[in-house]
């Protein structure tokens, strides 16, 4: 119970005209309510359509969510991820990285490559954000994130997103935020004095 974000009205409750379904004031006035009824003080945010996150300097929201851009090109994720940050609480990309989903595969009009998941996710991790990655087969519910029977999984993409992570475990990433200006090329993280600084893996 303590583990837990809470992602208010999910689904995305602000989808645009002729799909919207919540009022920007009924979220805040249910995260509120939420919060003042959370012991835990667990971090809240609102599940978010494609695009710039709109609560993102919402006095009750205590964390951004992305979905998207949806995209191989790097300096455009990087830009979109950085945009939406807020600098004083923390990004989930939650729907940006979706192998072989749907709403990914009319984005991009392919599936992403391998290079591109490990190049994806890098840029993700060295913007300061959290990621959800997903290995679909079709929408949001199926496939190996579906159904979790190990024979729909694409052992290999998860094989990518774990050795970005485990490298990012010996690193302080929690206390790290975004440094683009110190760079003139690729990625960069800072904590204090600390600077981690690279291009994408190949």
């Amino acid at each position: 119970m303590r583990r837990l974000l809470w992602n208010v009205a999910g689904p995305e409750p602000n989808l645009g005209e002729g799909l919207r379904w919540m009022s920007d004031e009924d979220l805040a006035r249910l995260g509120r309510r939420i919060a003042s009824l959370d012991p835990w003080k667990h971090p809240e945010s609102v599940h978010n359509r494609t695009g710039d996150d709109p609560f993102r300097d919402s006095d009750w929201t205590t964390y951004g969510v992305l979905q998207g851009p949806k995209t191989p090109d790097l300096p455009t994720l990087s830009r979109g991820l950085l945009e939406s940050r807020h600098p004083a609480k923390p990004l989930l990309a939650q729907e940006t990285l979706w192998s072989r989903n749907t709403c990914h595969l009319r984005s991009l009009k392919r599936d992403y490559t391998d290079r591109e998941i490990r190049q994806n996710a890098w840029v993700i991790q060295m913007s300061a954000a959290g990621l959800v990655f997903a290995d679909n087969d079709g929408n949001s519910s199926t496939g190996f994130t579906g159904t979790l029977n190990p024979a729909d999984a694409h052992p290999a993409r998860h094989a990518i997103l774990r050795r970005i992570w485990d490298f990012m475990e010996t690193v302080p990433f929690a206390q790290m935020r975004p440094a683009q200006e110190t760079v003139t090329a690729g990625y960069a993280l800072a904590s204090g004095t600390a600077l981690l600084a690279d291009l994408p893996p190949g």
